[in-house]
């Protein structure tokens, strides 16, 4: 993955071109998009900080680039911040942020540089599991970076309280737990949830869907969910009620497809804003 800032104040936050060719129809080009870095010190702005936590750190391969610089690992219940500072000129010594260490300076396009500076941050007991149960109930948007990538990684992005933009970096077997935990959500409300991998009927290719939902010819709804999609699961919830309500007071709509032995199917898509 790859973090673009570009000089007219809009950053992004998305796959390289080898990842891009995997994606999917539907699939966004970008996890992140923002505009705006606020000024921190003379004429230097921070971009974003990325946070690793320790709790999600994994044994780095043996082959690394040698371009690559070595950070010291955060202690335990801790996490590495990593602060992307912009300056107009060249030649900062510090950043104007207190216990932070400039790591790494690149040249950017102009007179300015764009810095790198880390720090190990303290985090209060449960943050981490609070983090997650609360991209739980948002949905899966970190499984998008993950998809066709042979990284063991995924990404959340936030804000602190001062407004500042955050990306977080999730191991793959964390994120694979919490994709557990959205369908125990669902099965709680919905007698049958299996993963859309599970499903062995062709799928529509041509949007990103959230679910797909079936109802037998005794009636039994049978809902298949991709896990990896950036799907509200409340909202999803929402909308199969919604949808099986219709089925049962005005029968099948357009929505639906029939099959040979009468099961109906209709996909629910993802909804972008």
């Amino acid at each position: 993955m790859k973090i673009s800032l570009h000089k007219d104040g809009n950053f992004q936050h998305g796959p390289t071109p080898e990842v891009r060719a995997t994606l999917r129809p539907g699939d966004r080009h970008a996890l992140d998009r923002w505009s705006g870095a606020p000024e921190i010190g003379k004429r230097v702005r921070l971009a974003l900080i990325l946070r690793f936590r320790e709790a999600e750190l994994r044994p780095a391969a043996d082959n690394l680039d040698p371009r690559c610089t070595r950070l010291p690992s955060p202690p335990v219940g801790s996490l590495l911040g990593l602060a992307v500072l912009l300056s107009d000129a060249p030649g900062v010594d510090e950043p104007p942020i207190p216990g932070w260490t400039v790591a790494v300076r690149l040249p950017r396009g102009g007179p300015g540089e764009a810095l790198l500076a880390w720090s190990h941050i303290a985090e209060e007991p449960g943050a981490r599991e609070s983090a997650l149960e609360q991209m739980a109930s948002l949905g899966a948007q970190w499984k998008w970076s993950a998809r066709g990538s042979a990284e063991p990684f995924g990404w959340s992005h936030g804000e602190t309280e001062d407004g500042l933009r955050t990306v977080s970096e999730w191991a793959l077997d964390s994120l694979v737990d919490l994709g557990d935990q959205n369908l125990a959500y669902l099965r709680t409300r919905l007698p049958d949830v299996r993963p859309l991998t599970a499903y062995q009927r062709e799928l529509p290719l041509h949007v990103e869907l959230c679910a797909v939902l079936e109802v037998g010819g005794i009636g039994k709804p049978v809902l298949y969910v991709d896990d990896r999609a950036r799907c509200n699961h409340e909202a999803l919830l929402e909308d199969v009620l919604t949808v099986l309500s219709a089925l049962n007071e005005n029968g099948p709509d357009g929505g639906w497809d029939e099959l040979e032995d009468g099961t109906l199917t209709t996909g629910i898509a993802v909804q972008h804003d």
